[in-house]
């Protein structure tokens, strides 16, 4: 099945431990802020501190805007967001600062139960021609311009337009995306 978000079915909230604020762009059904099986959201991030404890589930964070930000975590291990659409996975449970390069970012999240979901993300810049594979889940969001999503005989063609979430469940046939800059999160039940 495929559904398409609409930035107006986006919700604003606080984050966990109420340094900012997140936009959740979808979330699993009966899901809350403090209980879910998995979350996508996108996020300010205007200043150096501490990431929301996520104990028990995986991340996935990707730079989408800004000069990038550095990961403190656990006090002895940094890794960093340097370019548009880098990605890092990291267990939620790890003590993780943010450091910010030069200026605030914008980061989209994947946050997933880690006894449930494992998580995959793929990012495009350029414009590309892309086989979605078969998951439990799959999302699909472009930073630039629409997309399309065809099968491979043309016959099923959906269009994605700039800002709003594709959620696809139990993909199962093979569809080809179109389009640029863009961020395709994959759940694989563990």
């Amino acid at each position: 099945m495929i559904s398409i978000i609409s930035p107006q079915e986006f919700k604003t909230m606080p984050w966990k431990n109420g340094r900012g604020e997140t936009i959740e762009l979808s979330i699993n059904e009966g899901g809350t802020p403090e209980k879910f099986d998995w979350r996508i959201s996108m996020a300010s991030v205007i200043e150096d501190g501490p990431f929301s404890d996520f104990s028990g589930y995986e991340r996935a964070l990707i730079l989408v805007k800004g000069n990038g930000i550095s990961l403190l975590q656990d006090g002895n291990r940094t890794v960093e967001l340097t370019k548009f659409l880098d990605v890092v996975k990291f267990d939620g449970s790890l003590k993780t600062s943010g450091i910010l390069r030069s200026g605030p970012i914008n980061d989209f999240n994947v946050i997933a139960d880690k006894k449930k979901y494992q998580i995959t993300v793929r990012t495009y810049v350029r414009r590309v021609d892309v086989d979605l594979r078969s998951a439990y889940l799959t999302f699909v969001y472009s930073l630039s311009g629409d997309a399309n999503i065809s099968s491979p005989n043309g016959t099923e063609n959906f269009h994605l337009s700039y800002g709003s979430l594709m959620k696809i469940t139990q993909l199962s046939k093979n569809f080809v995306i179109s389009g640029q800059q863009l961020i395709i999160a994959s759940l694989n039940a563990v």
